[in-house]
């Protein structure tokens, strides 16, 4: 019948779901084993170099992944965090989403981090959470629950993000340069 079909359908996915994201899975436990956390980053010349008429901010992460250059993985570590060893190098910014689909829609808090970046050469990562984390491309009618759309992100970007998402403690745990 149709519904068995539809049953059918649905567990092949759930299978090739759960293999897909299984080396993400193994990655993620093996870090939150060591206190650790890989994180992705945008590199700080990358941020300073964007003027791109089109889009007043950088777009999110799943396109940024696919342009060459643009984010680092770099793993931090829980005793990395505490002592203060990304201070320098490092930029994680905290900010007011100031739309649900797209944080900083006008480019005001892009702007600032390139002038803030400007001011502080030595940075050459920045963490910001729609850049730099696997984000769910759905509107916010269809985020809603009961809506019928699922998350947009892969099985093995649901995994990474809930990981990073958890640990995220460790990047506002050391303090960046004022």
């Amino acid at each position: 019948s149709q519904e068995h079909r539809e049953i059918a359908g649905a567990v092949a996915r759930g299978e090739r779901d759960e293999v897909e994201a299984a080396p993400a899975r193994e990655r993620c436990e093996e870090e939150a084993h060591n206190l650790e956390c890989s994180f992705w980053f945008v590199d700080a010349q990358y941020v300073l170099a964007f003027t791109n008429r089109a889009a007043a901010t950088l777009p999110a992460f799943q396109a940024l992944h696919q342009t060459p250059g643009a984010l680092h993985r770099r793993t931090i570590t829980r005793d990395d965090a505490y002592r203060g060893m990304l201070t320098g190098e490092y930029c994680a910014v905290s900010h007011r989403w100031l739309d649900p689909r797209e944080p900083d829609k006008g480019g005001e808090q892009l702007h600032a981090l390139q002038e803030y970046l400007r001011r502080h050469p030595q940075i050459r990562y920045v963490w910001y959470d729609f850049w730099c984390m696997p984000q769910d491309e759905r509107s916010a009618e269809q985020k809603r629950r009961g809506s019928g759309v699922e998350d947009t992100r892969t099985p093995a970007e649901m995994v990474e993000f809930l990981h990073m998402l958890h640990k995220i403690c460790l990047l506002y745990t050391s303090p960046s340069p004022r």
